[in-house]
């Protein structure tokens, strides 16, 4: 008797912090993962460990969330080896860049974190599992009154996410978040903002995409929190497990009432 192949999930940034609790957290409940990280031999002792935790299968594979050509090799090695074996994406990598509000700051902070996840997931579309579930890893700063009216209006007005990875807002020097106040909230990291705020519209948009329903695609954006990790730093006031758990909680706690929303340990947000 043949036995079916598992079904993985694929943790983009799955080496460290959140992504890497997110890995161990799947693994204790026995799903097989995949996991990305920038660096191979990085990747190479991050998958040694938690194989060490669990019988199902863990591996690493490599990815520059912001470079087409990584991104393109991944979904590649994907149709490859575990075409129609991934049944849950979860789009965790990012970047954060402190208190800067420059061209630079700005573009590559949307390259990884808005256009990065979803070129990775449109391109992999194809090769995921029927009826899967893609959660986006997002952030209470992605609440529209982190920014000021210009991308706000920017953000709102998109209709499709596929055209928000091809034609990201352009760059607005004078754009009044350049001079957020300390307490005002997104100040910490402007661009940060931007780029979550766009996933979160996305979102809404994939769950009202006719194609991706036919296909059973269901997909959230969720917020682990400000958590103690590298990007989050050990001032903050939850644990990376914490994080992790909320992450996954419509995975394990799955009703179609989630589909579309913004959610942090399994409550609705509104951004």
């Amino acid at each position: 008797m043949l036995q079916s192949k598992p079904h993985y999930a694929l943790v983009t940034g799955g080496s460290r912090g959140i992504g890497k609790e997110v890995c161990r957290q799947l693994l204790q409940k026995g799903k097989p993962v995949l996991f990305t990280s920038t660096n191979e031999a990085a990747g190479a002792r991050v998958a040694e460990e938690l194989s060490s935790i669990s019988t199902a299968p863990v591996r690493c594979l490599l990815l520059e969330q912001g470079n087409p050509n990584s991104v393109q090799q991944l979904v590649q090695q994907v149709q490859q080896q575990y075409n129609q074996q991934v049944d849950l994406l979860i789009n965790n990598a990012a970047i954060m860049i402190r208190q800067a509000w420059d061209a630079e700051s700005y573009a590559t902070t949307l390259a990884v974190n808005t256009a990065g996840p979803l070129t990775l997931t449109e391109a992999l579309l194809p090769s995921l599992a029927a009826n899967s579930l893609v959660i986006m890893v997002t952030s209470g700063l992605a609440g529209l009154v982190c920014s000021t009216e210009d991308y706000r209006q920017q953000v709102t007005s998109q209709q499709h996410w596929r055209s928000i990875a091809a034609a990201l807002p352009a760059f607005n020097p004078d754009s009044p978040m350049a001079s957020l106040k300390p307490e005002q909230p997104g100040a910490l990291a402007p661009t940060y903002c931007v780029s979550k705020a766009l996933m979160n519209r996305a979102v809404q948009l994939m769950a009202a995409d006719e194609g991706l329903q036919a296909r059973g695609v269901r997909v959230v954006a969720v917020t682990p929190g400000w958590c103690r990790t590298d990007l989050g730093t050990q001032a903050a006031e939850r644990s990376a497990e914490e994080g992790a758990t909320s992450v996954l909680h419509p995975y394990f706690h799955w009703q179609p009432s989630l589909h579309g929303t913004f959610t942090r340990d399994g409550t609705l947000l509104d951004w």
